[in-house]
Order: structure tokens, then sequence, then C-alpha cells
């Protein structure tokens, strides 16, 4: 599912990535042999302060949101880990993690599923999909 957080960080990177090439393309960059004489011409101030400016933010909301991004899908594996341990733990097992299917899916490949173990019965493999919010 796709969280709130996770939105914003791809919203945020996707504004730096058009600001970049922007950049680049309105001041001489969009031939590839001139992109890096290009960047060190903006980032040294050539084609003005407010140019350099507008790339060092552009280069920030790259950062800012690729780090948002990573943030809101690592609390999204969290909690989904979080969540596989108290319904392994409900059907009686010892532990539950995340981890991939023993058996490949439709597409020949194997999937993420919750992983019940330590239990009385054989382990179980519950898809996430089926997990309850």
């Amino acid at each position: 599912m796709l969280s709130p957080m996770l939105l914003i960080g791809v919203g945020i990177f996707g504004a730096g990535v058009f600001l970049v090439l922007a950049l680049l393309v309105t001041h001489g960059g969009a031939n590839k042999m001139r992109q890096f004489a290009v960047l060190g011409d903006l980032l040294s101030g050539r084609h003005g302060a407010r140019m350099r400016r507008l790339l060092i933010l552009a280069f920030a909301g790259l950062l800012v949101g690729a780090l948002t991004s990573f943030v809101a899908v690592a609390l999204n594996d969290a909690a989904l880990g979080k969540q596989c341990r108290k319904i392994c733990v409900e059907r009686g097992f010892e532990k539950g993690a995340i981890g991939l299917s023993s058996r490949p899916g439709d597409s020949g490949r194997a999937y993420k599923i919750c992983r019940c173990s330590g239990g009385a019965e054989a382990d179980q493999e519950i898809d996430l999909g089926d997990l309850p919010d």
C-alpha cells in the first residue's frame, strides 16, 4: 500500500529531477557531451547566483525525496514484520518473519510472505495480502 509519506518523497524527488533537467536543458546541457560542463558552470555561478541556488535546491530535493521515500518503505516493512509476528503468535507459533515463499507464484518467481515457525504444527506461509490491516 502506498503511504502518504512515500508519495511525498517521490513527489519531492521528481520535482528535483525535473528542476535539474530543466536547468541543464535551458543552459545548453541537452547535448550529453556538455552536461558536466553546464553543471560546473551552474555550480560556479557563471549563469548567476539565482541559477546556482536553484541547482543546489534541486540537488537537495533529490536527497530529501530519496531519503523520505526510503524511510517510508522501511517504516512500512517494520509494520509488516510486527503484524506478521503478532499473527503468528496468535496462531500458536513462536515467531514470525517476512521472507520469500518456498514455492514460486504465478510469475514463476518467489514472492514475499509471512513465515510462521516454531510451533507444534508445520511452518506456515501467509500471503502478505492476507494479513489484516
